[in-house]
């Protein structure tokens, strides 16, 4: 219940202040006017077993073009995905970091901690409501997908890794946001040490193992593509990643592993999706706990020097 509370009283701090519908309007202008691109360059590009409109070219029966014709509803589903990938990295970090630093501004952290919550319960309800709030602001920009369905749409086994992807991917970023907060006086300070791990994530792991395969070390660092959200949504449907990887070079194909690799010797016969989303669900239970020992202010850690010397005595 005092879990509840706090989430209670994290989603009304958040909602009642102004910018929030300034976001809310931001993230479907943003989201629309990309879907309505790719919507466009579908049209525009003629791709399918019909010309596009007044069109005097033949169509593409390979490569990318082919591709895009081929899966329509899957490619617009994504696009949105993408935006709200990316915009979740972006709030995600600095609406987390504002949770603790605000209580301690307002001078009401040590009442938090004072009123029967274990520190762990705080993080919690901190994150609860920092994914939560999140988690609304995606969700305005849903109605955009519906552009999907006008190409016959996404089926729910397609749908559903790829919002998995994107839920998961909250919690973790918000998991960065809540721990640097933690320990980081400044909630701004905060947000940009999140950032750079969340950077590192969806840009430095493809960079790196980009580079990695150009010199033949692709198998060594196989295990980073599995750290990138962006991967993982184009894995949400198989037959996409087969196809995307047909016009990949042979050493840029372990970018889209499949459902059976070997990592570290060790085989992953999990989906590259699904791979992802554990990874991330395992790593925000460890900084959640981690930020409730750096919260605690008597956990067993920080007072073992201080029982150390009266036990010398004894």
């Amino acid at each position: 219940m005092l879990i509840l509370a706090v989430l209670t009283k994290e989603l009304q701090v958040w909602l009642r202040r102004p910018a929030t519908f300034g976001l809310y309007t931001l993230l479907v202008l943003t989201t629309g006017g990309v879907v309505v691109l790719g919507t466009a360059t579908v049209l525009a590009q003629g791709v399918g077993p019909v010309p596009a409109l007044f069109s005097t070219g033949a169509t593409a029966t390979s490569g990318l073009t082919a591709l895009v014709s081929s899966y329509r509803a899957m490619w617009l589903f994504l696009v949105g995905a993408i935006c709200l990938l990316l915009a979740s990295s972006l709030v995600a970090p600095a609406v987390a970091s504002a949770a603790i630093q605000g209580e301690r501004e307002a001078g009401t952290f040590d009442l938090l901690l004072a009123s029967g919550m274990s520190p762990s319960a705080v993080a919690l309800g901190k994150l609860f409501g920092a994914t939560v709030f999140v988690l609304l602001l995606l969700g305005t920009a849903l109605p955009v997908f519906a552009a999907s369905w006008l190409f016959g749409g996404v089926s729910l086994q397609e749908a559903g890794p790829a919002l998995l992807v994107v839920i998961a991917s909250v919690v973790l970023f918000a998991s960065l946001g809540l721990f640097f907060s933690t320990f980081i006086p400044s909630s701004l300070a905060a947000a940009l040490y999140a950032y750079l791990i969340v950077n590192t994530l969806t840009l430095g792991t493809a960079a790196l193992y980009l580079v990695a395969a150009s010199v033949r070390l692709g198998d060594t660092f196989g295990v980073l593509v599995y750290l990138n959200p962006y991967l993982a949504l184009l894995s949400a449907s198989e037959s996409l990643r087969q196809d995307v990887v047909s016009l990949l070079p042979l050493s840029e194909r372990g970018l889209l592993p499949g459902p059976a690799q070997q990592v570290f010797g060790l085989l992953v016969a999990l989906p590259h999706w699904a791979t992802t989303v554990a990874l991330y669900a395992v790593a925000s239970l460890v900084l959640v706990y981690l930020s409730g020992v750096v919260l605690d202010p008597m956990h067993p850690l920080k007072t073992r020097g201080l029982r150390a010397p009266r036990s010398a005595t004894r």
